[in-house]
């Protein structure tokens, strides 16, 4: 944990404010209900709260938010580790969480992305803990936990099915009804909330508008496509 704060902390601010964390940091501040059509709500208001709470400059404390969500995932990798094999494998884990190069840059910009990862991370446990013991109270955790990454950031959604990949994974043929009966109650809370979503944002044109846009994107393939070819033929000559 000292390694990962010493590499997150050290110069928070040496990278100039990416137009995201600007975009986000703005909704925050004065206009928290722009943030609800964009699937977005739960870490925008969680940054409001923080902003309003520690005066001074916001961008520091937006970016120091999204490295205390890195050390809960961290903490969440080394558990799952931990809880799958060994100690050591979850300390191992846990190492390599911090030398990541894509999380250290993540880890240390006001984004959604860290929140969604550690809500996800501790949906993951939450799963295993559930599918291999016995106590109901996980269900209840593991729904908290699976409607807080949607409500960060919608795009989660798909990590619904984690507890059904857990079932599949960890449980034998024979044992598969029970533990899917046990995933059940969390499933069914996530879903009324991924409904209602869908509702609202059916009702505002939101989803109409994001399908455009990915329809959009799919012409954006055949470039990347032709690019890395391009990439590809100049790596050979070299």
């Amino acid at each position: 944990m000292i390694l990962y704060l010493t590499s997150r902390l050290y110069n928070l601010l040496n990278l100039p404010a990416f137009i995201d964390e600007a975009i986000h940091i703005r909704r925050a501040r004065f206009s928290l209900s722009s943030a609800i059509p964009t699937g977005k709500w739960l870490s925008i208001a969680l940054i409001k709260m923080l902003i309003e709470v520690l005066p001074g400059n916001p961008l520091l404390t937006a970016r120091l938010a999204s490295v205390l969500c890195g050390s809960g995932t961290l903490i969440a990798v080394v558990l799952l580790g931990t809880r799958l094999y060994s100690k050591r494998e979850g300390l191992i884990a846990g190492g390599l969480y911090v030398v990541t190069p894509y999380l250290f840059f993540y880890d240390r910009l006001a984004l959604t992305d860290g929140w969604m990862a550690m809500f996800g991370a501790y949906a993951l446990l939450l799963s295993i803990v559930l599918v291999e013991g016995d106590s109901p109270w996980p269900s209840l955790l593991l729904m908290i936990a699976l409607s807080a990454a949607i409500l960060t950031k919608v795009s989660a959604a798909p990590l619904v099915l984690m507890p059904v990949a857990a079932v599949f994974t960890l449980k034998q043929r024979r044992e598969w009804l029970a533990a899917l009966a046990r995933i059940a109650p969390a499933l069914f809370g996530v879903s009324l909330l991924l409904v209602a979503l869908y509702l609202r944002d059916f009702g505002t044109g939101t989803i109409a508008g994001k399908i455009d846009q990915g329809q959009a994107l799919a012409d954006v393939f055949p470039l990347l496509r032709d690019n890395l070819t391009t990439v590809g033929e100049w790596v050979w000559m070299l």
